[in-house]
């Protein structure tokens, strides 16, 4: 039974990752795109 909930967990984890990791990517990207921008501001 603890096993059946463990591979439900596992399950779970690996339906969860992928948006986790589409939302971090996204997150990292606009920050890259504001940093450029503040790159640019300062050596205007």
């Amino acid at each position: 039974m603890k096993y059946q909930s463990l591979m439900i967990n596992l399950l779970r984890l690996h339906f969860l990752l992928p948006k986790v990791c589409c939302l971090v990517i996204s997150m990292i990207s606009s920050l890259h795109v504001h940093f450029q921008d503040f790159i640019l501001y300062l050596s205007a």
